[in-house]
């Protein structure tokens, strides 16, 4: 499930569309921290997508490597060898990866246009489907993030995973998971399955 990512919006863009209000009515906008977004509509697993995070407070926007890497792993990234740009919202709290970014708090936000997915199904023809709101407005999709500082670099690593469930009827002919979309971040990060 969720094989590719697109967001067609740069870093502004993202910062003024994301824009909330807090508890006391005010309306405010993420802090945009580290490098800037690239505008794509081709964002494979390991590439950087935008994720909204913080907590009631202070949100943040940042680039994170799409696929979860575990603030216990300092070796060099060719070392990890798990798949973690999708983690199962059934199983996340049973493996210790995704339990400890749950029990710390460190859930987000991963911002896009949408998605694209392949079919699934045994014999069917492998064609790109895009997934994406019907306004058009942007996806929001549940995730859990970490960070690590690897024995090679400088730069602390920002990393997230997507988190999944069962597809709903809609979207079920075409792979049997999807994400979890979020309904709203203007005063808390409000999840609910995107059915």
């Amino acid at each position: 499930m969720c094989g590719r990512l697109a967001c067609s919006l740069d870093s502004d863009v993202l910062v003024t569309k994301c824009q909330f209000q807090d508890k006391a009515g005010k309306t405010g906008h993420p802090e945009w921290l580290g490098a800037q977004h690239q505008p794509t509509y081709n964002i494979p697993p390991t590439g950087q997508v935008p994720v909204l995070y913080g907590n009631l407070g202070d949100r943040f926007m940042r680039c994170m490597r799409w696929g979860l890497i575990p603030s216990s792993h300092k070796k060099p990234l060719k070392e990890f060898r798990l798949s973690t740009h999708n983690c199962c919202a059934e199983s996340l709290l049973e493996r210790p990866l995704y339990a400890s970014c749950f029990k710390r708090g460190q859930r987000c936000i991963i911002v896009a246009d949408g998605f694209y997915e392949w079919n699934s199904k045994k014999g069917a023809e492998k064609i790109p489907h895009f997934v994406h709101q019907n306004d058009k407005k942007l996806m929001l999709m549940a995730g859990l993030y970490d960070r690590t500082r690897l024995e090679s670099e400088e730069d602390v690593l920002f990393s997230v995973s997507v988190i999944t469930v069962s597809a709903s009827d809609s979207l079920s002919w075409l792979h049997h998971r999807m994400p979890v979309g979020c309904i709203r971040f203007d005063t808390g990060y409000i999840i609910r399955k995107n059915r």
